[in-house]
């Protein structure tokens, strides 16, 4: 299989020879940046590349697609909170 680049950020999927799969760079997906999958470099789940990948591969993402979007939606609130809470007004 030909390497598949993500649409959203550089992430590149390369088909190794024993079957599986190779993240360049291994970091960096913006779907995933706040959860556990885009901490561990699991970039098969991300929605935007399963979108991109070629229909005969099996990509959890895609088949899992309502609950990885949830996971994400919960993972970006929970840092947005976080962010916010840092900000401490240094008058009060």
């Amino acid at each position: 299989m030909a390497p598949v680049a993500c649409p959203k950020c550089s992430v590149v999927v390369n088909e190794t020879s024993s079957g599986g799969w190779r993240f360049d760079p291994p970091a960096g997906c913006v779907d995933l940046r706040d959860t556990d999958w885009g901490a561990k470099g699991e970039f098969q789940w991300c929605p935007t590349l399963a979108a991109a990948m070629p229909d005969e591969v099996f990509w959890p993402g895609q088949s899992h697609q309502d609950h990885v979007m949830q996971v994400i939606e919960q993972a970006q609130a929970k840092a947005e909170n976080k962010g916010d809470s840092s900000k401490v007004d240094p008058e009060t």
